[in-house]
Order: C-alpha cells, then sequence, then structure tokens
C-alpha cells in the first residue's frame, strides 16, 4: 500500500514538470510572459520614422528563451547573443554581449543598423501576432511570430 502510494506520488511529480506547449515546464519560473518565448520574425524597422527595406534580407528572426532569459538576434551572416527584459508593464531592454560572425557572408549595412535599434530598446508593445519593441524617438523593431 505504502508503495503504490509513493509511485502515485512519484508519477504526480513527474507530470508536473512536463513541459507546455510553448516549451516551458508547467510551473517554471520565467523572467517574461511566456507569450514571449520562442522565434518571432522581424517584419518591420523603423529609425529616424523612415521604414527600412527588408527585402533583401535572408534572415531576419529574434529568438527568446523566457525560461533562461537568453535572446539571439540572428540576422543570417551575423547571429548576436545575450539576454532581454520583457516585463509585464511593458519595460524592454535587450542586452547583447556575443557574437557568431557566418563566413563567408559579408554582413549588410541593414544589419548594423538592426543591432543598434535592438540594443536601444526600451519598451514592448502588442501588436497583431507579435509586438512590436520601440526605442526612444520612436525607433522600432516589429516581431511576428513564426
Amino acid at each position: 500500500m505504502v508503495l503504490s502510494l509513493l509511485v502515485l506520488i512519484g508519477c504526480g511529480a513527474a507530470a508536473d514538470s512536463q513541459p507546455s506547449g510553448d516549451g516551458i515546464p508547467d510551473g517554471y519560473p520565467t523572467i517574461a510572459p511566456p507569450e514571449f518565448h520562442g522565434i518571432f520574425e522581424i517584419s518591420g524597422v523603423a529609425i529616424a520614422g523612415q521604414p527600412l527595406d527588408l527585402g533583401t534580407a535572408s534572415t531576419r528572426q529574434i529568438t527568446f528563451d523566457v525560461v533562461t532569459g537568453a535572446v539571439t538576434v540572428d540576422l543570417g551572416c551575423d547571429r548576436r547573443l545575450g539576454s532581454f527584459t520583457l516585463a509585464a508593464g511593458g519595460q524592454a531592454s535587450i542586452t547583447l554581449t556575443g557574437r557568431i560572425e557566418v563566413d563567408p557572408c559579408p554582413p549588410s549595412d541593414l544589419d548594423g543598423s538592426v543591432v543598434d535599434l535592438a540594443e536601444r530598446i526600451e519598451r514592448w508593445e502588442s501588436t497583431d501576432g507579435g509586438f512590436r519593441l520601440v526605442a526612444a524617438g520612436g525607433d522600432n523593431l516589429v516581431l511576428s511570430e513564426l
């Protein structure tokens, strides 16, 4: 009887640690709301009130891991690694400290602008199908769920 009870308790504990559909273990603490967990396409960039043409970009993605606080900005030829904060109140920040360059693949001028903007982010806003990361002066990155 005691053995059966221990087995049932053990099974219940194992079930509690199973990941939910978004890859986050149920009940696991996160540093940002779960809707930020995953890979997002950079679908728009505006600097100084002007939208940047992303038409020639090969890869423009940002990955947020709300469990570890890690962020990856993947621009195809240039990947930046770091940490982020996306608070429920709308405050946001991204700090990029690592870099992986893919050779032979020259980064575009657009890559530097996107990385610079990502590091100036101050807040986030919800959009249809994603969210917008906004810096001072209204410069922003629009992220869409993949």
